[in-house]
């Protein structure tokens, strides 16, 4: 067994068992034909990729602490929400400005993501989203 491997499975059974199920969406930005460059019009359009993973959602506020500031100066606005995603069977990785849509239909952009990756190896990822 490598390095960490009960670390990776023990985020992804504890996220599979306590998150809920939403659908992470990324938009695909078209790519100039490879042929012919010099014609950025014949570029296919956008598209979208998207994927079913499993998160748990929280409040700032519900893990004993308030951030008001993070060192960026970025400001957390009230209904911002805190998720956990485990790294292990995403098919791709989560980013900014990618969306989370919960079973009820609202919508969450990404704003920031930090990843638990000791020794390079991802175990999951922190999530700030907000509507």
């Amino acid at each position: 067994m490598a390095e960490f491997d009960s670390a990776i499975a023990l985020a992804k059974r504890l996220i599979t068992k306590k998150g809920e199920a939403v659908t992470l969406r990324r938009f695909l930005e078209p790519t100039a034909n490879p042929t012919k460059p010099w014609k950025p019009t014949e570029a296919a359009p956008a598209s979208e990729d998207q994927t079913g993973v499993r998160m748990v959602f929280l409040d700032f506020d519900s893990i004993g602490r308030e951030p008001l500031q993070f060192e960026d100066g970025t400001q957390v606005k009230a209904g911002d929400k805190r998720l956990f995603v485990a790294a292990l069977g995403l098919t791709f990785l989560p980013e900014l400005d990618h969306t989370v849509v919960r079973g009820d239909g609202s919508k969450w952009t990404v704003k920031t993501r930090k990843s638990l990756n000791p020794n390079g190896r991802n175990i999951m990822f922190e999530l700030w989203v907000t509507q």
